[in-house]
């Protein structure tokens, strides 16, 4: 089995899916709420540690420490909507209220997870030293894809394509995943 034939058995989507998505989408469903909204900052602050403590147990079987629970949301809020937007939200009930803001909690230890798997694969198989792997690997990544790609495809050599190898080949991945009718093309 070639080097891309191995990277593309452990990117494939619907093992992606399955190891950086479900248990995240697991955790969040375990988690219910009394209200979709909150009363004051506190309690806002306590169902985020809450939340992060119980889905950070879920998947990884730890509880973390406040500081880190209440750290890691406001990193994680302040990359999507935003936490004063967030604070907003849980206390007025807007677009779903807390549980909105706990969903969106929940798509960034998705992004996270997805792009640890991503870079652990890609480093596993390539090394990020070793330019003729990285050259071997878009040589195979453009003959599997030539016959599906615009005219302009062919000009571009794989030595050119190895100074962004991480970055196509996350772009491959990516569309694949999106496009369930794609799978087939890998």
């Amino acid at each position: 089995m070639s080097k891309f034939q191995s990277i593309m058995y452990y990117l494939d989507p619907k093992l992606i899916i399955e190891k950086t998505e479900v248990p995240h989408d697991t955790a969040r469903s375990n988690c219910t709420l009394q209200s979709s909204t909150v009363r004051d900052y506190h309690e806002f602050e306590n169902l985020l540690i809450a939340y992060i403590a119980h889905h950070m147990q879920e998947t990884l079987g730890h509880y973390p420490p406040p500081e880190f629970c209440l750290g890691k949301a406001r990193d994680m809020l302040d990359n999507s909507i935003g936490f004063d937007n967030a604070v907003y939200i849980s206390m007025s009930g807007a677009d779903g209220g807390m549980n909105h803001v706990l969903n969106e909690i929940c798509e960034g230890f998705k992004k996270e997870a997805k792009q640890a798997y991503f870079n652990y694969i890609i480093d596993r198989f390539i090394s990020p030293l070793n330019f003729d792997q990285i050259t071997e690997v878009m040589r195979e990544f453009k003959e599997k894809l030539g016959n599906y790609t615009p005219e302009s495809f062919n000009y571009i050599s794989p030595e050119a394509m190895g100074v962004h190898y991480k970055s196509i080949l996350k772009s491959y991945i990516d569309s694949l995943s999106r496009y369930r009718n794609l799978w087939n093309y890998r």
